[in-house]
């Protein structure tokens, strides 16, 4: 003789909330990444104004954030070596206070000249 397990009907939950859905949006398309990205590059602008004055500005962009380590690209060795020996602590502490999540624990200075060239695309051949 079999049993039938009993079944227990759960009621139908209704229409999902909005913020649900879009924030479900948002993951699926990679916008939050657009977002969290301007708002690192909107701190690291910031940080640096505060830090080393807005002539520095162009010569710093962001590079990755990696597991609280902050990768800052500079344009020429001069501005490299004045970034890492007279304001990393201050720069440190600017981003932290501009950039509270994800926490950034550590600033790495690359020279931009030592970046990998981007990848191209093979020419296509006639014919």
């Amino acid at each position: 003789m079999h049993r039938n397990p009993i079944r227990i009907e759960k009621p139908h939950p209704g229409p999902e909330a909005l913020a649900e859905v879009l924030a479900q949006l948002f993951v699926a398309r990679g916008w939050g990444k657009r977002t969290e990205r301007s708002a690192l590059e909107d701190a690291v602008k910031t940080a640096i104004k505060a830090t080393a004055g807005e002539t520095m500005l162009p010569l710093v962009s962001p590079g990755k954030l990696f597991k609280g380590t902050l990768e800052l690209w500079v344009k020429g060795s001069a501005a490299l070596s004045e970034l890492s020996g007279f304001h990393q602590s201050a720069l440190l502490t600017a981003l932290q206070a501009a950039h509270p999540v994800p926490e950034i624990k550590k600033v790495r200075f690359k020279n931009l000249a030592d970046a990998p060239a981007p990848k191209r695309a093979a020419p296509k051949k006639p014919g």
